[in-house]
């Protein structure tokens, strides 16, 4: 299911901020969400709150302001975040609390080569579990250790 048809890019702002927001939504692993280029806010909230286990693909290069703000936060069941193919991570708050308080998330692969500075990342996993596995892009030689869970 495609909630937005074979598009790229989104074209407006805060297209589907809290879209499934505290719903019984569990499972959106066959939602498509093809859009490589995002707006503002577009996805932000999306899901939080709710008892999802298994996330959409996130095939997004060129993201955008509150992008992804809190996306999936309080999301306890989800254990494996989707990849996050993005390789600059630039925007104002783009993952910003994007996991936070997914108890159980033990399991981030993200791609970005480029982090410009720290609010693009804040709290995004603050609250996930201390132990799993993190991974990065092979070319990265350093990722900021406060943006990497702890264990």
């Amino acid at each position: 299911m495609s909630l937005v048809g074979s598009v790229s890019m989104l074209t407006s702002t805060y297209t589907f901020r809290r879209l499934f927001q505290e719903t019984n939504v569990m499972n959106a692993a066959g939602l498509i969400l093809p859009a490589t280029a995002l707006t503002k806010g577009c996805y932000s909230g999306m899901f939080s709150k709710t008892t999802i286990n298994a996330a959409p693909e996130l095939p997004a290069t060129e993201l955008a302001e509150e992008c992804y703000f809190y996306m999936f936060e309080y999301c306890s069941n989800l254990k494996t975040a989707p990849e996050l193919p993005a390789s600059a991570i630039s925007e104002t708050m783009c993952y910003a609390g994007m996991f936070s308080y997914c108890s159980s998330l033990n399991y981030i692969k993200c791609l970005g080569t480029y982090i410009r500075n720290s609010d693009c990342l804040g709290v995004w996993i603050s609250g996930v579990s201390l132990t799993g596995i993190f991974v990065k892009d092979q070319s990265m030689t350093t990722w900021p250790s406060n943006f990497i869970p702890s264990g």
